[in-house]
């Protein structure tokens, strides 16, 4: 028997503990569902799938409560969202715009729902919510010029979105109810996207995948009128990372493996673990939030270039 090169490509996962389900649709083409190993203690091992069809990386942002909102740069280069109301998926709809990157995403509390993204200008866009993603305000300019999708993080009144400048440096501007400040850079020279999350008021961290491959870490308990130095938390990648906080004290940072995985790493009582896989096979960053007390959620763009969601309690 022939055997197809998607196959050829997705056998040697090199995921220890996992199984890989195949099936084939009437088009022949290759759709997947990865189950990872439950031996870290995750309270939940698969991944599900969430449809719809993508160009770029996904991000997740969640009101609390077990809801999330997902978005994805679609193959017509607008934003599309699909919404988890706690008990199912609400489809895939458009939002509108013309980008060429990946969303950002997040929410200052209940109902409130922000997103940004880099236009085909290069500049950031803004769009908000305020019912909980079911009518949106319109694109907004956030200007600048970058290289990169960007991210955003926030609380209530606040928000501050991080992208990489054409000097490859981290860029960071933020709003209140004044507007937008001027864009300043953090410095740095690093590759792709940034990953940002507030542990609270006042706390930003920020990571990014550096020229050396590893991810870094930077941090501000002061709504950014200063910031750490520059820290690196090891490992190799191939994605630029994200990061989710489930409050005061607890990280955790996913990014893509060289082996196409998402790997993760945890910090918790000031104390940073190893770097641990959590499977599936992706294309770019993934995006992590935490919905629930306890918990966390990951989406990525699969290599069917389809959304996949993944859930696990504890860190």
């Amino acid at each position: 028997m022939k055997v197809s090169p998607w196959l050829k490509r997705l056998i040697p996962v090199g995921v220890v503990g996992a199984v890989l389900v195949y099936s084939f649709t009437s088009h022949s083409a290759l759709n997947y569902k990865l189950l990872a190993s439950c031996g870290y203690g995750y309270g939940q091992c698969q991944w599900e799938p969430i449809g719809g069809a993508f160009l770029s990386e996904l991000d997740v942002a969640s009101e609390g409560g077990g809801k999330l909102n997902v978005f994805g740069q679609g193959m017509d280069h607008a934003l599309w969202q699909n919404k988890w109301s706690g008990s199912a998926w609400s489809g895939w709809g458009t939002i509108g715009g013309l980008f060429t990157s990946g969303p950002g995403a997040v929410s200052q509390g209940t109902g409130k729902v922000d997103v940004v993204a880099r236009g085909n200008d290069n500049a950031i866009w803004a769009n908000s919510s305020t019912d909980g993603g079911t009518t949106w305000a319109g694109w907004a300019p956030v200007h600048g010029l970058f290289k990169s999708g960007p991210d955003i993080s926030g609380w209530a009144g606040r928000l501050d979105v991080f992208a990489q400048g054409n000097d490859q440096a981290v860029w960071h501007a933020s709003w209140t109810t004044a507007g937008w400040t001027t864009w300043s850079t953090l410095g740095g020279v690093i590759k792709g996207s940034p990953g940002a999350v507030s542990q609270g008021v006042g706390k930003i961290d920020v990571v990014v995948r550096g020229l050396d491959d590893a991810v870094w870490t930077i941090s501000t308990t002061d709504s950014g009128a200063s910031w750490s130095a520059w820290t690196s938390l090891g490992g190799v990648f191939k994605s630029g990372p994200d990061i989710g906080s489930q409050g005061a004290g607890q990280l955790t940072v996913v990014a893509e493996g060289l082996d196409g995985a998402v790997w993760k790493k945890t910090r918790a009582g000031g104390i940073w673990s190893d770097w641990a896989t959590i499977g599936a096979l992706v294309n770019e960053d993934p995006g992590i939030v935490s919905s629930a007390a306890n918990t966390y959620d990951v989406v990525v763009r699969g290599l069917d270039n389809a959304g996949w969601h993944k859930a696990w309690t504890g860190n």
